[in-house]
């Protein structure tokens, strides 16, 4: 069994991109249009969207089924997908989102994350689609049972982290930012590429997956083809 060096959290990697958590001047969201509500009052809060099924705290909840699940533009939104059914999840144009595909083939389609922060949770054979990352730092949690069977592209996002726990099927691209991925014992049966990344870090619990290391990891990839955290 190889271990490598603790993994360090992606915030206080020097040198990394970060990327802020957009909203207003006090730390809501608002929708587009500006701070205003539906009488145009300076201050008031934005009308809850018909499509959520409610807003508390800005947050717009959705709970999809047949249809693909798309969240308003210029709102935080969290999505639940139960088993079966979201076959395509769209936060392209959401200022954040937080996505539950718990259920089995809960999330059957794509996700698709937009600029603001993405976290997808993936229960057993509840991602069964592509995880495509936007500009925005992407978290996938692959661990809840064995979750994620279609690739994770983080390439044009400004962090990654992916917890693959048993396992994550097929390649993880990251981007230019740090990238981390934790893998279980034969969790990540696919390669990862973070040869872009400004720092990456890859841990496996058994055997290492085939890992592309940024420029700064030269001389410095293991045996395994898995490298630390590079400055």
């Amino acid at each position: 069994m190889r271990r490598l060096l603790p993994i360090l959290s992606l915030l206080t990697l020097a040198g990394c991109v970060r990327a802020g958590y957009g909203g207003s001047a006090d730390g809501r969201v608002v929708a587009p249009g500006g701070d205003q509500g539906v009488t145009g009052e300076p201050g008031a809060p934005p009308a809850c969207p018909a499509v959520c099924g409610g807003c508390q705290g800005g947050v717009c909840a959705l709970h999809c089924s047949t249809a693909p699940c798309v969240c308003p533009v210029g709102w935080a939104c969290s999505i639940t997908c139960p088993v079966g059914g979201c076959p395509g999840v769209d936060c392209s144009r959401a200022t954040s989102c937080d996505v539950q595909c718990s259920a089995a083939a809960g999330c059957n389609g794509p996700v698709l994350c937009g600029s603001g922060p993405c976290h997808v949770r993936c229960g057993t054979g509840g991602c069964e689609g592509a995880i495509v990352g936007g500009k925005g730092p992407l978290v996938v949690d692959c661990a809840l049972g064995g979750g994620c069977n279609g690739p994770i592209d983080c390439s044009a996002s400004a962090a990654c982290s992916v917890l693959c726990g048993s396992h994550c099927e097929q390649k993880i691209t990251c981007g230019v930012g740090a990238c981390e991925v934790q893998c279980g014992i034969g969790g990540c049966q696919g390669p990862v590429d973070c040869g872009r990344s400004c720092a990456c870090s890859v841990t496996c619990g058994f055997d290492c997956p085939k890992v592309t290391c940024p420029p700064a990891c030269a001389g410095r990839c293991l045996a395994a083809d898995a490298c630390d955290t590079c400055p």
